[in-house]
């Protein structure tokens, strides 16, 4: 979720969309290869942590929040390594840039804030009893 929000947006500020729509498909690509390269070792993070926060039966809403501010923290920590690493502009756009990544990062965390709930300790409905309907 987190890099088709990144792509999308990401797509539409560098590509200048509404006059240059034409190049948009080849910042989609890209946006795609580097937000999955970018991004997979905050997924596998905050996979680690998750399973880490359930064994301390953490509740849901202490969950949220706790993946929401190490997301965006690990977002913000890989946005600097990946402007390090590409540098495709001038810093003025850094700040945008950076804006869409954490953007995208709480998106992607918040999309799966039922799930995160059901993962708490003070969730009353076993996560299994939902797998079986």
């Amino acid at each position: 979720m987190a890099v088709a929000v990144n792509t999308v947006f990401g797509t539409v500020f560098l590509a200048d969309f509404i006059s240059r729509y034409e190049t948009a498909w080849g910042y989609i690509k890209l946006g795609i290869v580097w937000g999955s390269i970018f991004s997979l070792p905050i997924a596998m993070i905050l996979r680690y942590t998750l399973r880490h926060c359930i064994n301390l039966n953490m509740t849901g809403w202490v969950l949220i929040r706790y993946m929401l501010l190490l997301g965006i923290g690990f977002t913000f920590f890989m946005f600097l390594i990946f402007w390090a690493v590409i540098s495709i502009g001038a810093d003025s756009i850094l700040l945008v840039l950076l804006g869409i990544a954490v953007l995208s990062g709480i998106v992607g965390i918040l999309s799966q804030y039922r799930s995160l709930l059901k993962c708490g300790s003070d969730y009353d409905e076993p996560i299994i009893a939902n797998l079986e309907n």
